[in-house]
């Protein structure tokens, strides 16, 4: 096992709460967000529209960054057990 799968495991718990957090921030924010997501078309094209300007959008672009990198890392840490 790699050191990086090593620490991986070793730090399971905080990657869920990491998950767990940025999962309901995100939720909170596109609740909150909803009426000019839904004129955007999508949750994309909300971003790209105010991404630059918008503190909402970049917060939950921020959310969505996290939520991917935490559940890469779950990933990579269930296949270095093996």
């Amino acid at each position: 096992m790699t050191a990086m799968g090593a620490w991986l495991q070793a730090h399971t718990g905080f990657i869920y709460l990491m998950l767990l957090v940025a999962g309901a921030t995100g939720a909170f924010l596109a609740t909150r967000l909803n009426v000019s997501i839904r004129e955007a078309g999508s949750v994309f094209a909300y971003l790209r529209q105010n991404l630059g300007s918008a503190r909402e959008a970049q917060a939950l672009f921020a959310c969505l960054i996290v939520f991917q990198v935490a559940v890469i890392a779950l990933s990579i840490a269930r296949f270095a057990e093996a």
